[in-house]
């Protein structure tokens, strides 16, 4: 994940919630962002690894619109 985006999922969150007043709520905040996104993306890995969907590199595409 790029720099960009993982700084971007906090803001998000923020910016819904509200700012916290203390920066160690801020800081509690983060934590808690952190783990929703670790936990969610070991839910997809283990999703994907129980169901493998073919791989798009076997489609033949059919781009006729080269001048």
């Amino acid at each position: 994940m790029k720099d960009g985006n993982r700084i971007n999922k906090y803001i998000d969150e923020i910016a819904c919630v509200g700012k916290p007043p203390r920066l160690v709520d801020l800081r509690t905040m983060a934590q808690g962002i952190d783990a929703c996104y670790w936990e969610r993306k070991s839910e997809i890995a283990r999703q994907t690894k129980n169901n493998p969907q073919p791989s798009s590199s076997s489609k033949q595409s059919s781009s006729g619109g080269s001048s």
